[in-house]
């Protein structure tokens, strides 16, 4: 090797260039998208103690927190300089991330060499748990930076033996300690050394004990001194820093601590098994050969011994501070690797030439390195990609802003809400936790004093959803009676989706006017009223909606509610289903009658829906069999099973929005200069003739195209035989092209219904955009998107002999009632009975109508029903043709609290989504009602 390279290799080396572009391209690597996920519980709690130490309060005295003050205070500094933002909070933790990085590598290269100290600062800074731990703002971050520099400063006060060296290093494992209290047990590890050595080297256990006296005095004077000053300040600091470890889990008896701490332990080896496993050999090679140094670090590993005793919860996080002293003793081991492969008795022995060129040797340890490394790296971005940004943090702070004051408190089960919104919380609301709550140091009745003494304005509740699910103010000790209070002392005015997290809001004042209503829904229950949180929303935005039950008996069932958000052609625009709870999370089999629920629910809107007036409408279900109860008009008989509760405006959005478009066929093809359509979803190419093809299209507007055109949908064979046609509007009629903006995304959703005397054969599918004035298309040729195959119907035109209760009538104009059969006449309550109708076509029909079949007594109460399709969905009425005779079968269930009595059985069809029935005409075509009543049937 020539001298030159050797000088370069050693002015590398002399100035750590290398390990200053590790961190330079790691930092980067870090801060990716750093501040775009907002949703971890104990750092928002973190946040918002620095933006109030900030403001000049006090830790522990004016806000619980259980972190130690050197962390809240750097934090707070941090926040003074650069305001309240998440980035720069997280940057600086990731900063101390790859400075301890850099210490590690001193260290390591100090005790092995600078490849030892290189590999272990790269293994470091691509664990996952570090790079978890380095893009939120945590107290370990911190903790690890004093305590790496600790073990340097013991490593060189060993190498020189001054006991000023060990003074420095017990103040800066102090200083780790007062980031995280776990911040001793590098201490501990640091100690159990020196005992070694002591008993090892009995000449020199005297110099061994100054040192130690050196170093445990030096900490405890500067742990001792800032405990005494804060617990002068404020007598709480115990509390809120040692009550909260110490609280927790104590209801465990001592061998349920130590399962505990065993599975702990179980858990981390299996996620890290091969990186574990690489740091044995390093372990017994510093006891076999007596490596003085080495030993430094293999101390460090008893002192997680301590989790075999510790009641309280334990995460991975805990043991943190192990991860560098692994990280060296894991690349110590690749070391000792390639010194045995350096040996001359390797070609000895096996016939293979020792690794003496230096190049091979660093070939191999990275190789050997990118075993764990390569892995680590994956899961690291697994990681990233877990928490892709959200706004919806900020969305529910704005919110929270718009209707609290500045000086408002709030509370909340994330304090990090009330960092976001920059509004205060209660003492206790600043460190809301999961064992917090659980282990009583924080109580339902604590709470209620403190949002009575502060007028807490707004109260939000993590209700139900998210990863990981409701665990902080549920796991009160006395939640129950803290979620009354909320209840009837607070409105609850809407409710948010927080990328998964549903939250209910509470607000001192009631914030939506209540529209009163009487609607009963199959004599279970009645919707006394409902509130919108606003009458105007822009489009993909989801909204508010509190509803207002009442129950009308006591129940068996567990009913969920839905809600649709639909256009004038019935198109679904949103949905949501959601079990019907009270704020006890009791469902409806567990409601007493006649009492009132408040629900808050919170309805999303899909992406590139375009401006126009839409409907809302809300129904009840049962979950295991998805049979829908009927809501009763004023004459308390059947009117569907979807309720219009009221309308609301779409807006256009304030910008456009590609992201999250469920496009089943991507296509961006252009139409001209002014439009895109990016794709098209189809639901099934397989359909029969009469049957409705359903088509979602997803638009671009490329530029303000200034004219209105029409959607021209065909389906043609080869033959020229149209089966269908529709001119349409490509989003709807109150949004025509002319007022689309460059850049935005519109979603349009199309129902074609084919020909019922379509014949056989495949079609295809085309469209173009036509001018609305002048009838010009806008490209020459239409764009074929897909092939259809129109599958043949199996039709009957002979009315069948036998019909066992023949009585003909008709439904309007459109079909004829030829009669039915009935298995049996007797039913016991929870039994079933089998029912036949018999139709027959009169003309052929545009609208799809639905088939009721319902049990009633003798007021017209429902006991058992069966509404669906005819043939159950399999033909509907748009594809019968003229002189068709349709059998329709159906298997009514009675209820199993039906009382004994005589019924009867009427059937019928109506408008599914308007509940209209068809008229039933005598002979004369004079309407006679709007059902048809069969046999009695007897409930025995």
């Amino acid at each position: 090797m020539s001298k030159r390279s050797v000088d370069f290799r050693d002015l590398l080396i002399r100035y750590n260039i290398i390990p200053i572009i590790i961190i330079i391209l790691g930092l980067s690597f870090y801060l990716e998208d750093i501040d775009g996920w907002l949703m971890h519980d104990d750092e928002g709690s973190y946040l918002y103690a620095i933006w109030r130490i900030s403001e000049g309060e006090f830790p522990y005295r004016d806000f619980l927190s259980p972190q130690l003050p050197l962390f809240l205070y750097l934090g707070a500094t941090l926040c003074k300089i650069f305001g309240p933002s998440v980035f720069v909070m997280r940057a600086f933790t990731s900063l101390a991330v790859f400075l301890t990085s850099f210490f590690i590598y001193l260290t390591a290269k100090r005790v092995f060499n600078h490849r030892v100290g290189l590999l272990s600062m790269l293994v470091f800074v691509m664990h996952p748990h570090i790079y978890w731990l380095g893009r939120l703002f945590l107290p370990e971050a911190y903790m690890l930076l004093f305590a790496v520099m600790g073990i340097y400063v013991f490593v060189l006060a060993n190498l020189k033996n001054r006991w000023w060296g060990f003074s420095a290093s017990g103040a800066l494992f102090a200083l780790a300690t007062l980031c995280k209290l776990f911040g001793f047990l590098p201490l501990v590890g640091c100690l159990l050394f020196m005992s070694h050595e002591g008993l090892r080297t009995r000449a020199k256990w005297k110099q061994t004990l100054k040192n130690a006296l050196a170093l445990t005095v030096a900490y405890a004077a500067l742990v001792g001194m800032v405990f005494a000053v804060f617990y002068l300040l404020t007598p709480h600091l115990y509390e809120a820093v040692l009550g909260h470890h110490l609280m927790q889990g104590a209801e465990l008896t001592r061998w349920q601590v130590f399962r505990k701490g065993l599975q702990f332990y179980w858990t981390y080896f299996l996620k890290y098994p091969l990186f574990l496993l690489l740091t044995v050999p390093a372990i017994v090679r510093s006891f076999v050969r007596r490596d003085r140094l080495t030993t430094i670090f293999v101390w460090q590993l008893p002192t997680g011994l301590i989790f075999l005793f510790l009641s309280r919860s334990l995460e991975h996080r805990h043991l943190a501070y192990l991860v560098p002293v692994l990280c060296i003793l894991f690349t110590s081991s690749l070391e000792s690797l390639l010194l045995i492969l350096a040996s001359p008795s390797i070609e000895t022995h096996l016939g293979l030439s020792p690794l003496r060129d230096n190049r091979i040797k660093w070939a191999l340890s990275l190789l050997l390195t990118a075993v764990i490394a390569i892995p680590f790296l994956q899961k690291d971005r697994a990681l990233a990609e877990s928490r892709l940004p959200e706004k919806d943090t900020w969305r529910l702070a704005d919110y929270i802003q718009a209707h609290t004051q500045p000086d408002d408190y709030i509370l909340s089960d994330y304090p990090g809400l009330s960092f976001c919104a920059q509004r205060r919380t209660t003492h206790l609301g600043a460190y809301i936790s999961s064992g917090a709550t659980a282990s009583g140091q924080i109580t339902g009745q604590k709470l209620t004093k403190e949002i009575e003494d502060k007028g807490v304005r707004m109260i939000l509740l993590h209700t139900w959803g998210g990863i990981p699910p409701p665990h902080q103010l549920l796991r009160l000790r006395d939640y129950g009676d803290f979620r009354h209070y909320v209840h009837t002392h607070f409105h609850l005015v809407r409710g948010f989706n927080r990328s998964g997290q549903l939250f209910q809001v509470y607000h001192a004042e009631d914030l939506n006017p209540v529209t009163p209503l009487n609607s009963n829904f199959g004599y279970q229950l009645t919707l006394r009223g409902y509130g919108f949180e606003k009458e105007m929303v822009e489009a993909g935005e989801d909204f508010g909606v509190i509803l207002y039950w009442q129950s009308q008996q006591e129940m068996e069932t567990d009913y969920t509610v839905f809600l649709h958000l639909v256009d004038n052609d019935n198109h679904l625009w949103g949905q949501l289903d959601m079990e019907l709870e009270d704020c006890s999370y009791r469902k409806t089999s567990q409601w007493p009658a006649g009492e009132i629920y408040e629900q808050g629910l919170y309805l999303p809107m899909l992406i590139g829906t375009p401006p126009g007036r839409y409907r809302v409408r809300i129904g009840l279900y049962q979950k295991d069999t998805g049979e829908r109860l009927n809501f009763l008009d004023e004459n308390q008989a059947p009117a569907g099973t979807a309720y219009t509760l009221g309308e609301v405006t779409v807006t256009k959005p304030s910008k456009p929005l590609l992201d999250d478009l469920p496009i089943q066929h991507p296509l961006l093809r252009d139409l001209g200069d002014g439009v895109r359509l990016l794709g098209y979803n189809l639901v099934g190419d397989r359909v029969k003739p009469g049957d409705t093809v359903h088509l979602t299209f997803f638009w671009q507007a490329l530029r303000e195209m200034g004219r209105d055109y029409n959607l021209l949908l065909q389906i043609q064979n080869e033959d020229g035989y149209i089966g269908a046609q529709r001119v349409i509007q490509p989003a709807n009629d109150t949004y025509p092209t002319s007022q689309w903006g460059q850049g935005e995304t519109i979603r349009g959703q199309y129902d074609l219904p084919l020909n019922a005397a379509a014949p056989t054969g495949e079609y295809g599918l085309s469209i173009n955009l036509v001018d609305s004035d002048t009838g010009q298309a806008l490209v020459e040729d239409n764009l074929l998107l897909a092939t259809l195959h129109i599958l043949a119907s199996e039709r009957r035109f002979a009315i069948p002999e036998g019909i066992q209760h023949p009585m003909p009538a008709s439904l309007g104009d459109d079909v004829l009632f030829l009669g039915y059969d009935l298995t049996a006449t007797g039913v016991e309550p929870g039994g079933t009975l089998h029912l036949t109708l018999y139709w027959q076509t009169q003309r052929q029909m545009a609208t799809s109508y639905t088939v009721f079949t319902h049990l009633l007594d003798g007021e017209n109460r429902i006991w058992g029903q069966k509404d669906n399709i005819p043939c159950d969905g399999t033909c509907p009425t748009t594809s019968w043709v003229e002189g068709e005779v349709i059998v329709d079968e159906y298997d009514i269930v009675v209820q199993s609290d039906a009382p004994p009595g005589e019924c009867v059985i009427e059937v019928g069809m109506y408008e599914s989504e308007t509940g209209q029935r068809l008229p039933v005409l005598d002979e004369g075509g004079q309407v006679q009602g709007d059902r048809v009543l069969l046999g009695k049937v007897m409930v025995k």
